[in-house]
């Protein structure tokens, strides 16, 4: 049983290894500017939830659910630059987009929540 979980995971994460190499050391493969990405007839918005502060949820073995929308996001990403489709993500960091100068918790909770709405709105041809 975990022989084919293992076997698939591996293929997986060498995948990932490679279209990351590729994607570093390939001068024709350009980190594209907001404005860049106007010209691309669509592209795929990456939001993953949570960061910074706001971890989400946590399972029974520690696993913080801002930690895996980060990974999950960060290996498609990948995956559809191997692919050819243009994507980008509203963070590649464990942090927020809230505005660090305001105080509580819901006032950050609601400026994350409004910048990834606006970056989100902010490209013409996002899917």
């Amino acid at each position: 049983m975990k022989f084919k979980i293992l076997v698939p995971l591996v293929l997986s994460c060498l995948l990932l290894i490679v279209c990351a190499a590729i994607r570093i050391q390939d001068p024709a493969v350009p980190v594209a500017s907001r404005e860049a990405f106007k010209t691309f007839s669509s592209i795929v918005i990456l939001d993953p939830g949570h960061g910074g502060e706001d971890g989400g949820a946590v399972a029974a073995d520690g696993t913080v659910e801002k930690d895996l929308n980060l990974c999950i996001s960060n290996n498609i990403d990948l995956l559809l630059c191997l692919f050819g489709t243009h994507s980008t993500r509203t963070r590649s960091t464990d942090a927020d987009l809230a505005d660090p100068s305001l105080s509580t918790i819901r006032e950050r909770k609601r400026s994350d929540i409004l910048e990834r709405y606006r970056i989100v709105n902010s490209f013409e041809n996002g899917i």
